[in-house]
C-alpha cells in the first residue's frame, strides 16, 4: 500500500513573496537593458550626429556647404551617399 502525503494550503504570503521576487527580476532585467541601450545606441548615435560629414572621394569636411559637390576635388554626391560612405564608427570622434 502507498503511503499517503498530506498537502498543506500554500500561505498567502508565499504568494507574495514569489511575486515580489518575480517583480525584483523583470525590475533589474530592464533597468540593465537600459543601461546597454543607452550606453551602445545612445552614445553611438550621438557620435554620429556630431561627427562631420566627410567626401566619399577624398575625405574634405563638408559640413556648412549649401551644394552637394566637394569643392577640395569636384565630385558630386547625395546625402544617402555620404552616410554609406561614412559609417558612424569610421567617422572622426566616433
Amino acid at each position: 500500500m502507498l503511503a499517503s502525503f498530506t498537502t498543506r494550503p500554500v500561505g498567502p504570503w508565499i504568494v507574495v513573496g514569489v511575486g515580489v521576487l518575480v517583480m525584483l527580476t523583470l525590475g533589474v532585467t530592464a533597468l540593465a537593458a537600459t543601461l546597454v541601450w543607452r550606453n551602445g545606441f545612445v552614445r553611438g548615435w550621438l557620435a554620429a550626429r556630431e561627427a562631420p560629414p566627410l567626401c566619399p572621394k577624398c575625405g574634405y569636411d563638408l559640413s556648412g556647404l549649401s551644394q552637394c559637390r566637394c569643392p577640395e576635388c569636384g565630385a558630386e554626391y547625395r546625402l544617402e551617399e555620404l552616410w554609406r560612405a561614412n559609417p558612424p564608427a569610421s567617422r572622426p570622434g566616433a
